[in-house]
């Protein structure tokens, strides 16, 4: 008996063993698949904010192209420059310590010649592996082209009354103009219009006139036409056109006083100015004169009243003299508006900051020029006519008078990187 319950015994601690080892295994399996399974989970998320953390590295380095497009703002602070155009950020922290979320950093060069970024985001490793690292390459397209390559180019509406008439030449083109002049015989059926605008009245025409060119809005907008108004071209809801804004490509540090008596400006060569307002009434006349570019910059309105004037000569007459007028402020070009004595729309340019709401012309001579003002309320009215092109926040046409786009304005190229798109990715 005492034999047979000792083997008892001796059976039931065997089993017990036995279990515990099997137990001991299979927790330790369990435990070790575990790890393995945070440690893949953990390396996962490293390898998904590590891309992230590059991708913050490009939004900072874009920033900075975008900040090198305007002189009053200091690009590339903080960068140190490398040979050549080449400026490297060392790494920088993306989440201040205390967050929830695993610190990461980012380190990116940038060629300013060339236009590309190189952004690496690193993340720490986990339980002493390497640190996860990830990169990205981005080629940036400077916009140096003109944006003028529609006779109307608006955010919102365009709104069309009256008997007017659109049409287009091309200056440059002896078989579309004559002597760089819009000749009706040689008119072309270009003076397309856009309406980046969803309305189902984006473009709304009324009235007796007629658009020799295109209507086009963005999907889902439409063309609104009444009273006999015709398009000879034809209309699409498939405008996708990019505005960019418009930013001062000089010092806006107020250097000059404001224009607000008879002024003449001679240029010679080239010439930057900045003045807080110009206020011209009655018979008052700006006049510009000489040969070369004028870059004005007004922080304040601008305000042409009563038989007041703004006349561009160039001296000699057979030089080129461009007016490049920045307005950070209102617009109103009313009394005798602007002549344009020079021979092409090319050589008056009316830009308008983001703080430029409005950009009324309804002086008493034909307006020769462009108007670029993204953010504005932009009106066009009276007899007088208008050659030219406008990109507005929106646009108004009234009376019975001519719009004529002027194709050569398409090649019209800026003498600065007016913004920046992104034109290949790839990560390396």
């Amino acid at each position: 008996m005492r034999a047979a319950r000792k083997n008892k015994e001796g059976s039931v601690l065997l089993i017990v063993i036995v279990m515990s080892a099997i137990l001991s295994i299979a927790t330790w399996y369990t435990m070790k698949y575990t790890l393995t399974e945070l440690r893949q989970t953990t390396s996962s998320i490293a390898w998904v904010q590590a891309f992230h953390t590059a991708e913050a590295g490009v939004s900072v380095a874009i920033d900075e192209f975008r900040k090198s497009t305007a002189t009053n703002y200091a690009a590339w602070t903080g960068w140190p420059a490398g040979s050549g155009a080449v400026h490297t950020l060392p790494y920088t922290p993306l989440d201040p310590a205390g967050h929830d979320a695993v610190e990461s950093e980012y380190t990116v060069t940038v060629d300013t010649n060339l236009h590309t970024i190189t952004s690496t985001g690193r993340v720490p490793g986990v339980g002493g592996a390497p640190p996860v690292t990830r990169t990205i390459f981005l080629a940036l397209d400077p916009a140096l082209k003109s944006p003028f390559t529609q006779g109307i180019l608006v955010k919102d509406t365009i709104d069309i009354s009256g008997g007017l008439t659109l049409d287009a030449f091309d200056s440059s083109d002896t078989n579309k103009s004559t002597g760089g002049m819009f000749d009706p015989a040689k008119a072309t059926t270009n003076c397309s219009i856009v309406a980046l605008s969803t309305d189902t009245n984006a473009i709304r025409a009324t009235g007796s006139g007629q658009l020799n060119g295109d209507a086009n809005t963005a999907p889902g907008g439409g063309v609104s036409l009444s009273g006999g108004f015709t398009i000879t071209g034809g209309s699409s809801a498939t405008a996708s056109n990019e505005i960019d804004a418009v930013y001062v490509p000089i010092s806006t540090t107020l250097t000059d006083p404001g224009i607000n008596n008879n002024t003449t400006i001679v240029v010679a060569g080239s010439r930057d100015m900045a003045v807080p307002i110009i206020n011209l009434t009655g018979g008052q006349k700006l006049n510009v004169t000489g040969y070369g570019v004028l870059r004005l910059y007004v922080d304040g309105v601008i305000d042409f009243t009563g038989h007041s004037e703004l006349i561009i000569t160039p001296d000699p007459p057979t030089t080129n003299l461009t007016v490049q007028i920045y307005a950070n402020g209102d617009v109103r070009l009313g009394g005798g508006g602007v002549v344009n004595n020079s021979t092409s729309a090319a050589n008056l340019q009316i830009y308008g900051t983001p703080n430029c709401s409005s950009v009324i012309y309804s002086g008493s001579s034909e307006f020769k020029g462009v108007i670029n003002a993204p953010n504005a309320d932009v009106s066009l009215s009276g007899s007088s006519g208008f050659t030219g092109a406008v990109i507005g926040g929106e646009v108004t046409l009234s009376g019975d008078t001519h719009f004529i786009y002027d194709e050569a304005l398409a090649g019209l190229k800026s003498d600065r990187i007016i913004a920046y798109r992104r034109s290949a990715w790839r990560e390396l």
